[in-house]
């Protein structure tokens, strides 16, 4: 149990870094899917949007157009009713592409002249909610009425109408229907996908007109939409599940306030998100692709550390049996971790030369094909170089831990103050551009320790203090040391977040995080390998903090 207890560690922790690196593959796939699918709505918001607001500015040219000829037209109806026919047809070229019918209804809902049967009886239309709309108004203003089945033209159509007399007594209306299929020509003119709809909606929901025209639409009054509701904005998109059709839809909008009408275009959602899907696809098999090729590697890690483990208690074995065989064994296992140490740096390199593959091919990409790509696609690949460049810092990082179990330390008497003062000096362009004030209180005192592995714990002390400083207020950190008699005691101290000493053993724990990678970027291991290093030199490393007032971190090492 002992040998199972000292040996099974580094496995896990081949085992830990593998699913870690696993999680960051298929955690950036899902967050690179997930950024496209809302991109890939967001555009397609824009497009259709932009789209609605075209048909609006068609559609309002043409309003503005009927109502200036409804304004010409009443104004000849007054001043010589006989001559009107006469007026109509001059007007007609101006008619013919999107009027089906002028007529007059007057005072008592009659139609007393109607275009296309100029002579025909009067019929009653009284009862068509925009004459009794007109009826009931006290303003001058144009109202658009809800599709109708013409009882002159037999067609569908719906009206723009106004006052014959605006000042006076209600004295009729004089109205021009207009055929839906004109506006559901301009469909074509939009470039929509399949099942793509176009329709014009009246301030009640009425459809006015719509592409696919279809025979079941009028009469269809549509609830329950943005534009509809008692405030609504000029412009807008929603998605929904339209009324007339059961398909689901990203719509966008565009009102027209002054005619009390809405232009909507509409794509079904699986046109929309089509080339998003295949995309998908892409991302997914590349991450499976990279993760079988990761999983490999780390298989050969995890074996080589089961053979050293193997190797390791065969030789405890064989020293327990055969005491005179110790310096001999000894020899053998010693040169056994270093082929393993050279083994490890060997395999180090093979996994470096292919992210320096992926990271050099991903920087031509950029170079050479950066604007055919878009943004979207270099965003893509600035995220590959993010991910190499990380998989190398952890990489070197989990060399730097396993060079520190496996070496032998020296240790000698090291002049500390001119050793932090030369660490300091390294640190001084970054500590200058992050504007962090960094103070040396170090006295003139000798510790006994390996130069590398104090260097290596100090280093990692100030690049986590310098990581949590960087955003602090007024950001600084303090190096001091002091000789209490028994032990050589160094810290360091800054003011950036802190955190709940609850935490404490956890934080010096290899891949243990308190923080989200996004917030202070590393790789996890920083910590760990100054408990690692003070171990080795028979000293011990520890923190004090609090939430929000910063953190100090202890080295000891014994007198």
């Amino acid at each position: 149990m002992p040998i199972s207890l000292v040996k099974f560690p580094f496995r896990f922790q081949l085992i830990a870094l593998m699913l870690a690196t696993l999680a960051i593959i298929w955690g950036t796939a899902a967050w690179v899917v997930d950024r496209d699918r809302v991109q890939t709505i967001e555009v397609a918001q824009t497009r259709l949007v932009s789209l609605a607001r075209a048909f609006g500015e068609h559609a309002l040219s043409t309003i503005q157009r009927v109502d200036s000829l409804l304004l010409t037209l009443r104004q000849r109806w007054t001043e010589d009713p006989r001559g009107f026919s006469a007026e109509v047809e001059r007007q007609q070229s101006g008619l013919a592409d999107f009027a089906t019918l002028v007529g007059i209804i007057d005072a008592n809902g009659m139609v007393v002249f109607n275009s296309q049967s100029p002579d025909a009886k009067p019929i009653f239309s009284g009862d068509r909610d925009y004459y009794r709309a007109l009826r009931e108004s006290s303003d001058d203003s144009m109202v658009i009425g809800t599709p109708i089945l013409g009882r002159i033209s037999k067609k569908w159509s719906f009206p723009l109408s106004r006052k014959i007399d605006p000042t006076g007594p209600f004295a009729g209306v004089v109205f021009i229907s207009i055929d839906p299929a004109y506006y559901s020509r301009f469909y074509d003119s939009l470039e929509l996908k399949n099942e793509g709809v176009v329709a014009m909606v009246s301030k009640q929901g009425d459809v006015l007109a719509r592409h696919p025209l279809g025979d079941t639409f009028q009469g269809t009054r549509i609830t329950g939409t943005p534009y509809l509701d008692p405030n609504p904005s000029l412009r807008g998109s929603y998605r929904r599940v339209a009324q007339t059709d059961g398909v689901e839809r990203l719509f966008g909008y565009y009102r027209l306030p002054l005619y009390g009408t809405t232009l909507i275009v509409g794509e079904p959602m699986a046109s929309v998100m089509a080339q998003f899907r295949q995309r998908t696809k892409v991302t997914w098999t590349g991450a499976a692709v990279l993760s079988i090729l990761l999983a490999l590697l780390f298989l050969n890690l995890y074996r080589s550390a089961a053979a050293r483990e193997a190797n390791e208690r065969a030789t405890q074995v064989l020293n327990q049996e055969l005491e005179q065989r110790v310096q001999e064994r000894t020899a053998q296992l010693s040169a056994a971790n270093k082929q393993l140490e050279a083994f490890g740096y060997s395999v180090a390199h093979d996994l470096r030369a292919p992210l320096r593959g992926i990271d050099g091919y991903s920087s031509l990409l950029l170079e050479d094909f950066g604007e055919k790509l878009g943004d979207t696609g270099r965003q893509y690949i600035e995220n590959v170089r993010k991910g190499t460049a990380q998989m190398n810092e952890l990489i070197s990082d989990l060399l730097a831990y396993s060079h520190l179990e496996q070496q032998t330390l020296e240790k000698r008497d090291i002049q500390l103050q001119g050793a932090v003062a030369a660490l300091v000096a390294e640190f001084h362009p970054g500590l200058t551009a992050a504007s962090i004030a960094c103070t040396n209180q170090v006295p003139d005192l000798i510790v006994s320790a390996d130069p590398v592995a104090l260097k290596v714990a100090l280093r990692n002390l100030l690049d986590n203090a310098i990581k949590f400083t960087r955003n602090a207020a007024n950001p600084s950190i303090g190096i001091a040391a002091r000789d209490n008699g028994t032990f050589i005691q160094i810290w360091v101290k800054d003011n950036g977040p802190g955190f709940d000493m609850i935490y404490h053993d956890q934080i010096f724990e290899i891949f243990k995080r308190l923080n989200r990678a996004e917030d202070y970027p590393g790789t996890g291991i920083g910590l760990a390998i100054v408990r690692k290093a003070m171990e080795r030199m028979g000293g011990r490393a520890w923190a004090e903090s609090e939430p929000g007032k910063g953190a100090c971190f202890w080295l000891e090492f014994p007198k």
